[in-house]
């Protein structure tokens, strides 16, 4: 008897983790390219970008070919960032309507708000994952983490020299 509830609970934490986990990743994607200015940089200011990627390729809003810019770097961002939050919000309310009794899970009447709340929840998600498969394709189409094992070996040799300074800077009778 409480096992579908708590499967369905462990969904929807799952669905707030998942968003949670790109927006890590975007922070860290920003990190890595050096911030909004560096990436524009990386990219090339007069490089045009296609805008119409999936999961919003028929999104006759965005462009099909225009620069980027840090509005348009921040707009990706906020369409990743977005999803936790918003996520959360509507899940809240999809919980407390479902436990009121108000809402029956999968039910598809136009009168229920749970077919509403989940058009909401499904254009959040989609957002969020146009925001980041933005971010994948500006990387790959730039080539701009391609340098990655150089850095990443550069990191290792740091933090190496760093541990064989203080391991013999303490044997040597040096503070560290």
């Amino acid at each position: 008897r409480h096992l579908p509830l708590a499967s369905e609970f462990i969904w929807l934490a799952y669905k707030i983790y998942l968003s949670i986990a790109q927006v890590h990743f975007v922070d860290l994607t920003m990190h890595w390219y050096g911030g909004e200015t560096t990436m524009i940089t990386h990219v090339g200011e007069e490089e045009n970008i296609n805008f119409r990627k999936p999961p919003c390729c028929c999104c006759l809003c965005l462009p099909r070919s225009t620069t980027l810019t840090k509005a348009k770097i921040r707009f990706m961002k906020g369409s990743v960032y977005q999803a936790p939050y918003f996520q959360s919000l509507c899940l809240f309310i999809l919980g407390s309507l479902q436990i009121s009794g108000y809402v029956q899970l999968g039910s598809l009447s136009f009168s229920s708000p749970y077919i509403y709340i989940t058009v909401l929840l499904a254009m959040s998600n989609m957002s969020g994952l146009w925001g980041l498969f933005m971010f994948f394709n500006i990387t790959h189409q730039f080539k701009l983490l391609y340098n990655y094992n150089y850095v990443q070996e550069e990191i290792h040799l740091h933090e190496a020299d760093h541990c064989l300074d203080q391991y013999s800077g303490v044997h040597r009778g040096h503070p560290s």
